[in-house]
């Protein structure tokens, strides 16, 4: 399936533009509206009316509700992307718990996201999978593997190694289920053992597993 890309069939009326805004309260209306109802049930007048914006603009900015639908995962990506940035540059001999961090700080702020995106993962096969899997999954992998990969074989005394016997994709995959089941199950897990998820816990969690990886899987395990 063909990736779609935006464009401006029509000039809706200055006053209903507000520009910017009206394309960032559509991929906010967005966001909201396909975490918490089937794609099949989301409709461009439930989009726009949460948006608080006219039905034509979805048109205008998206082609259509698949566009937005995109154009929504896009911005997903890249904001996780920007936040695992920025906590990389803050701490740059622990990659590892940027990661954490990034996805801890996207469920905070969208904490339905993790359970569409899971959902549509291992539950639905239509185009809103192929979707995510291109929009966000294959994106997030590329970046992560990417920013692994610096530390294989790392020359500079500053970083920490990755082992050379450990694969960083198979790596990767663990580092993000521990990462993201947490966040998936949270409600299950107080259920079973009365854990509540507080800034505290969620600091000793990540802080764990980032000894983990840390000692277990790179060649300058020390402290943090």
């Amino acid at each position: 399936m063909a990736i779609l890309t935006t464009r401006h069939p029509g000039r809706p009326k200055p006053s209903e533009i507000g520009a910017h805004d009206a394309r960032s309260a559509l991929i906010d209306s967005a966001r909201l509206c396909f975490s918490t109802h089937p794609y099949a049930k989301v409709t461009t007048r439930m989009l726009a009316t949460q948006a608080g914006v006219n039905a034509a603009l979805i048109r205008y900015y998206f082609l259509n509700k698949e566009g937005l639908y995109q154009q929504m995962l896009e911005s997903v990506a890249a904001l996780f992307q920007r936040k695992v940035m920025e906590y990389f540059e803050a701490s740059p001999s622990h990659p590892f718990e940027a990661i954490f961090r990034a996805h801890r700080a996207m469920a905070s702020d969208s904490p339905d996201i993790p359970k569409l995106i899971f959902k549509e993962l291992a539950f639905n096969e239509g185009k809103s999978r192929k979707l995510v899997l291109d929009c966000v999954a294959k994106p997030n992998k590329a970046f992560m593997l990417a920013l692994l990969q610096k530390f294989k074989g790392s020359q500079h005394d500053d970083l920490p190694t990755l082992r050379e016997d450990f694969d960083p994709s198979i790596l990767l995959l663990s580092v993000l289920s521990m990462s993201l089941m947490p966040l998936l199950l949270q409600e299950a897990i107080a259920e079973v053992d009365g854990t509540t998820f507080n800034q505290e816990h969620i600091e000793k969690m990540i802080w764990q597993n980032t000894q983990m990886i840390q000692f277990g899987c790179l060649a300058k395990g020390e402290d943090t």
